[in-house]
């Protein structure tokens, strides 16, 4: 019998720290990521050129999309693989329950969120300076090149953001997966069965582009994380309510 009085704050904390040093690899793999991302990035999004018998130009976009999209599929990974029995038994060593173990995963991933939304835009900084200094400077359009502060908190803010949806979304299928395997096979299969329909039947697009549009087209960045945030904690939660019927070593 212990004397020593626990609560589900204190072990999800432990949880959370012992995690944060646990897995601290896959951060690496984030830095890893998101330079692989950046080499990719420096031949630009898309090019094109016209001109006449005398003079002609070429005109070569760069963005960091390819930057953020890398990210994101780091954060969907990163989350199914919490789920997975290897890295749930280790918090079969604290004294705790299911829910301790969801909420420091859940915690756990909320830092990944802000780690990788804020080295996601320092990426897209670097490869700004990597075009720069490989031009010369001359040949760049300024508009949008050179950001402020506020463009760059901004930024950090609403990759964090839907970071954090990708990663509420790789949880839960996660958990799925390991609730049963016939989900490893069911959830691809929708997924590329509804980007089969939806480039068939302009309905289902339609609907699909409704649901897409929910947060990717808003303006406003505090609708933006409202939105966001509570589709992310509806996914978590159901995520949490499914686990609840396995034990913490299961």
């Amino acid at each position: 019998m212990s004397l020593t009085k626990t609560s589900l704050f204190n072990v999800t904390k432990t949880q959370y720290q012992y995690k944060l040093k646990a897995y601290i690899g896959l951060f690496g793999a984030l830095a890893a990521v998101q330079a692989m991302a950046v080499l990719f990035s420096l031949g630009g999004l898309d090019s094109a050129g016209m001109g006449t018998s005398n003079i002609f130009f070429s005109i070569k976009m760069f963005s960091n999309e390819i930057i953020v999209w890398f990210t994101f599929f780091w954060a969907f990974v990163v989350s199914v693989i919490l789920t997975t029995n290897g890295y749930r038994d280790g918090d079969a060593v604290f004294v705790s329950n299911r829910l301790s173990s969801n909420l420091a995963n859940g915690a756990f991933f909320f830092t990944c969120c802000l780690a990788g939304g804020l080295s996601a835009v320092l990426g897209g900084v670097v490869l700004r300076l990597a075009v720069f200094f490989s031009t010369g400077g001359a040949g760049i359009v300024s508009q949008n090149f050179f950001l402020t502060p506020a463009d760059l908190a901004a930024g950090v803010a609403v990759t964090a953001l839907y970071l954090l949806l990708f990663s509420a979304a790789g949880y839960l299928c996660g958990i799925l997966a390991q609730i049963s395997k016939a989900f490893v096979v069911i959830l691809p299969s929708l997924f590329f069965g509804l980007l089969i329909l939806a480039g068939r039947d302009d309905r289902i697009r339609e609907e699909l582009s409704q649901v897409i549009y929910f947060v990717a087209q808003e303006s406003s960045l505090i609708l933006l994380a409202l939105k966001i945030i509570l589709t992310a904690a509806v996914l978590f939660g159901t995520a949490l309510l499914i686990s609840n019927r396995a034990e913490v070593r299961k």
